[in-house]
């Protein structure tokens, strides 16, 4: 039985990326201490080219605003990254998404975030919201024949965001209001 990997969980400092991307047309060094201030959706995918991740990270093309902040990061090479970027969508491609597609080939960025599938050599399908203060402020994980909820990564982004912006101490949960009753009797609490 593997052991359970701990951290870096909601409260938590995220580590720091320093590592080759592939970002729009051209190969840069990216660093997330350079989103300071920002808030971030670091997604982590298990594969290029792969059959789930192309369709998550399009949807999360479609999805994103002019002003929101995407990295995307697996173990594959960069050179990889950029093939995958430029090739259709019909042949599994991504054609041309505008965020980071971080190479962790070393996969030191997957160990430090406690995401990599021990003995694989790739990630789990994981997002992490990182607030502009470099704090982690939610993480979801699923095991890689399981798709994430891309919308929802969206909304929790969009949530810390306005938290950010308006210093709102209270998240909106998403879900309408509910009467809570008490199991004896009925009364309302």
């Amino acid at each position: 039985m593997a052991d359970i990997q701990v951290g870096p969980y909601p409260g938590m400092m995220a580590p720091d990326i320093s590592a080759l991307a592939f970002i729009r047309t051209e190969f840069k060094q990216f660093e997330l201490k350079s989103m300071k201030g920002k808030t971030v959706l670091l997604y982590f995918y298990p594969l290029d080219f792969g059959y789930i991740s192309p369709t998550e990270l399009v949807l999360i093309q479609r999805l994103k605003r002019e002003d929101d902040n995407v990295v995307a990061i697996s173990t594959g090479s960069p050179f990889a990254k950029s093939a995958w970027n430029s090739a259709k969508l019909y042949e599994g491609g991504l054609e041309f998404v505008d965020f980071p597609l971080v190479s962790d080939v070393k996969q030191d960025i997957s160990e430090s975030y406690k995401v990599l599938k021990e003995g694989s050599g790739y990630t789990f399908r994981t997002f992490f919201i990182v607030n502009g203060d470099g704090m982690i402020m939610a993480r979801y994980e699923n095991d890689l024949p399981l798709g994430l909820g891309i919308t929802e990564s969206q909304r929790v982004y969009q949530k810390v965001s306005t938290l950010t912006v308006h210093q709102d101490p209270t998240l909106d949960s998403g879900f309408s209001s509910i009467r809570l009753f008490q199991l004896t009797g009925g009364d309302r609490i």
